[in-house]
């Protein structure tokens, strides 16, 4: 079965993925949907561009300081606290009003903002689907579902249950979440509840963020490093972003995007054209919760030490083999004596 932009499904080398592969997830300083996508400037201007026949382009009326971008919606988080919402959802139920928001998302049929004491706020479109009581930390849109973490650091779903999107596990140690069914635990280890999607979860620890647009899978390892597994719509198998300076990746309909430490923008995939149309110029602002790499750290323990460089001298010379991309450390496509020199350079150092 072929991907269809507008059917909600996408293919992973035979995997069916929901109407999430079409959403960012979690909220940032850049988002993508379908076929559009938004972002805030180093300078804090609001942008927005591609496909638009549902007014998922309109901007802030203030300074913005996150955004989130899913199907055609778009909903931004504003710097004195309140959010506005433009798109699919704009005119579905009665947005918030107060000025006590520090995060927003939204699925593409619904919006979700997070309180300044925990609590969730919908609106929108999406049935008789609504958050469990409780507070929380963060909260992801995923197409069919939303997903959150409790203060307590474990794991919440509400929406649809087609494949096991809302039997989250267990465990209190959640400290990231995806446009999936999947999250991150505190060591950087990616978990899912969706059997389907295992095969295709990359393993170890190490990593920030996970995600899927279209046909792939995108990872960012915490050295800094992209991983990319899958096929994209029209050009094969996916190439991720050579390099270690990325802090931060978003997914879009069936195009990905990486932030580098310097604020450029670089898409993947194969999306819609305009989607893919950066603006020239545009230097996205570093999110508060961007990754700071440590290139060095091959294995993801947090730390550059022997387990790195054993790492390193294990996969020597065996370029681009899975399993073996953690110790790339330069993200040159090599596993060389540039690898196990910037380790050398960083041994001892302790990473966020």
């Amino acid at each position: 079965m072929s991907m269809k932009h507008l059917s909600g499904i996408g293919v992973v080398a035979g995997l069916f993925l929901s109407h999430s592969a079409l959403a960012s997830g979690s909220s940032s300083t850049f988002s993508a949907g379908y076929a559009h996508a938004a972002a805030i400037s180093q300078s804090d201007l609001a942008f927005a561009w591609g496909y638009g026949d549902e007014g998922q382009l309109g901007l802030p009326p203030g300074v913005a300081v996150r955004v989130a971008a899913s199907g055609n919606a778009t909903a931004w988080l504003l710097s004195d606290g309140s959010v506005v919402a433009y798109g699919a959802i704009d005119d579905q139920g009665e947005p918030p009003t107060q000025t006590n928001f520090i995060d927003v998302v939204t699925n593409g049929r619904a919006a979700v903002a997070l309180r300044s004491d925990g609590t969730l706020r919908q609106w929108g479109r999406f049935f008789d689907f609504f958050p469990p009581a409780g507070t929380y930390t963060k909260v992801a849109g995923a197409g069919s579902n939303f997903y959150a973490i409790r203060t307590d650091g474990s794991l919440a779903a509400w929406g649809f249950n087609f494949g096991g999107e809302l039997d989250v596990p267990p465990g209190n140690d959640y400290i990231a979440l995806s446009n999936l069914p999947a999250a991150i635990r505190a060591d950087g280890s990616i978990v899912t509840w969706r059997p389907a999607l295992e095969p295709f979860v990359p393993e170890g620890p190490g990593f920030h963020s996970f995600g899927a647009s279209g046909g792939f899978v995108v990872a960012l390892r915490r050295n800094g490093v992209i991983y990319a597994e899958g096929e994209t719509k029209f050009d094969g198998p996916v190439q991720g972003p050579l390099g270690n300076d990325f802090v931060a990746v978003t997914y879009g309909g069936e195009a990905a995007f990486a932030i580098r430490a310097n604020g450029e923008l670089v898409a993947f995939g194969s999306g819609a054209a305009d989607e893919m149309v950066i603006p020239t110029g545009l230097l996205v602002k570093i999110p508060d919760d961007a990754l700071v790499p440590c290139t060095g750290d091959a294995t993801g323990d947090f730390a550059v030490d022997f387990a790195d460089l054993n790492a390193a001298l294990t996969s020597f010379g065996l370029k681009g083999a899975p399993g073996f991309v953690g110790a790339d450390v330069t993200g040159d496509g090599d596993v060389d004596f540039a690898d196990i020199n910037l380790m050398l350079s960083e041994f001892g150092k302790f990473c966020q």
